[in-house]
C-alpha cells in the first residue's frame, strides 16, 4: 500500500496535481472524539481522491487507476471508521 501511495504521490507531482496528505495527529477528549476525527479525515482524503481521478481521467488511466485503489481502500476505512463509531456512540454520524 505505502508503495502504491508513493507513486500515485510522484505520478500526482509530475502532473503539478497535489495529493491529499495524512491528516495531523489530533488529540480528541475521548476514544469517541478521536474516531470522529479519523472519520472526518477520511472523508476528507475520499473528497480529495475523487477530485484527483476526475483530474487523471482520460490524461493518465494508470495513475486514475492507482488512485482508484487508494480511493477504494480510503472508502473502506472510512466505513470502518463509522462502524467504529456506531459501536461506540450507538448512532451513526451524519453530515
Amino acid at each position: 500500500m505505502a508503495a502504491t501511495v508513493e507513486l500515485a504521490h510522484l505520478r500526482s507531482a509530475r502532473c503539478a496535481v497535489r495529493p491529499p496528505f495524512e491528516a495531523g495527529a489530533v488529540e480528541g477528549e475521548n476514544l469517541v472524539d478521536m474516531i470522529k476525527e479519523d472519520l472526518i479525515a477520511e472523508r476528507v482524503a475520499i473528497e480529495t481522491y475523487r477530485d484527483l481521478v476526475r483530474y487523471f481521467a482520460d490524461k493518465d488511466p494508470t495513475t486514475r487507476t492507482l488512485l482508484e485503489r487508494i480511493l477504494a481502500q480510503e472508502e473502506e476505512h472510512a466505513n470502518d471508521m463509522h462502524d467504529l463509531l456506531v459501536s461506540h456512540e450507538g448512532r451513526p454520524m451524519l453530515d
